[in-house]
């Protein structure tokens, strides 16, 4: 379509500002040429009740988190000491001005101010945290790979399920809806987070860096495709340089 049209464009946010900021900017960006005339409208429900892109409400995740914290941070303790030093740490959380008592935890929690600072070009003014946000990346994915990873072989991860099926589950009902003639969207539009990417990622079978650890405007695209009288899925994914600046997305399979 040439223009905006909100009953073939279908839009779903959590309810947190930034991801509703993303779904509108996507929208106004696709639409740039009809600007006066696009006016996003973007469906969400309360966090505590949002089963499809909120992994914070996936019964089984959450519980695993809430029961299992300190065994994933002990876990996490040989490889945050290979990164850093205590004092290190210590140095980095003193520049940011905040940190959790745990130092694996805290550790982990600054990978998140010094990725938003790397993105925006100042990461630099915290110059130990510069100096090591390449070991803050690697403590980030490893915890990500611990709470989202999925094991079939273990009993524990049979029985809380992979980490991304309520999304998957959702994306497919749509899908089966559209085959069958029931569904009025051309297009389905979700705008959440790093932790709904990386479950959902885990459950269809990508656990690549990129999708472990999501940079900021992480991009999956799940493509319903007909060939003949047979419907076939492809899956791309893609990320904008994480750098101040034009924004072009690079993606691949």
């Amino acid at each position: 379509s040439s223009g905006y049209d909100f009953t073939k464009l279908y839009t779903r946010s959590t309810a947190v500002p930034r991801t509703i900021q993303s779904a509108d900017a996507f929208i106004r960006g696709a639409y740039a040429d009809n600007a006066s005339t696009t006016f996003p409208v973007i469906f969400n429900v309360p966090l505590i009740d949002d089963t499809v892109l909120l992994s914070d409400s996936f019964s089984g995740l959450a519980f695993f988190r809430a029961t299992d914290m300190a065994s994933i941070l002990s876990q996490l303790v040989p490889l945050r000491q290979s990164l850093f030093t205590n004092t290190v740490v210590m140095q980095m959380a003193t520049e940011l001005s905040f940190c959790a008592q745990d130092l694996t935890a805290c550790a982990i929690t600054m990978y998140d101010p010094a990725a938003s600072f790397f993105s925006t070009g100042t990461l630099s003014s915290y110059p130990t945290v510069n100096a090591n946000y390449a070991n803050l990346k690697q403590i980030a994915l490893g915890y990500f790979k611990l709470i989202y990873g999925y094991d079939s072989t273990l009993a524990s991860d049979q029985t809380r399920g992979s980490p991304g099926q309520p999304t998957a589950q959702a994306m497919l009902a749509n899908m089966n809806s559209y085959i069958a003639g029931t569904m009025a969207y051309n297009f389905i539009h979700y705008s959440a987070h790093d932790s709904t990417v990386s479950p959902l990622g885990v459950t269809i079978g990508d656990t690549s860096d990129a999708i472990m650890l999501p940079p900021y405007g992480q991009m999956m695209v799940i493509d319903l495709l007909k060939d003949g009288g047979a419907y076939y899925v492809r899956g791309i994914k893609g990320a904008p340089l994480q750098a101040p600046g034009p924004h072009t997305y690079t993606t691949e399979p």
